[in-house]
């Protein structure tokens, strides 16, 4: 009897022996929005929207990180918050981030040396 072994083959990596093992999605590609954040950033004006665009795709693995940590450290609040209060905040903390200023933050800075 003559056994081939190629009928029989499977690959190793399509198994999963532990079935409670959950595998995360691939991060979003460089400069797209964060899962869960479409619509918070949709509610932000069109500039606003370009800037996250703009931002998103400048950052650095460390910044990347840094944003992840925000968001991740923010979460349980972001159930309370309306789609614009998160996309502002979003904003806001990629601006921080990311070294930028958004324009609605330059506009509410008040210069105390003038």
């Amino acid at each position: 009897m003559e056994i081939n072994g190629q009928s029989s083959s499977f690959n190793m990596a399509d198994l999963n022996t532990d079935s409670t093992q959950q595998r995360r999605p691939p991060p979003p590609p460089q400069g797209a929005v964060p899962p869960g954040l479409e619509s918070s950033v949709a509610s932000l004006s069109s500039d606003q929207q370009e800037q996250v665009s703009s931002m998103l795709s400048s950052l650095t693995k460390d910044q990347h990180d840094e944003l992840k940590a925000f968001m991740d450290s923010n979460k349980s609040q972001a159930s309370t918050l309306s789609d614009e209060e998160k996309g502002s905040q979003f904003l806001n903390a990629l601006s921080e981030i990311s070294g930028q200023k958004s324009t609605t933050d330059s506009l509410q800075t008040v210069d105390t040396y003038a």
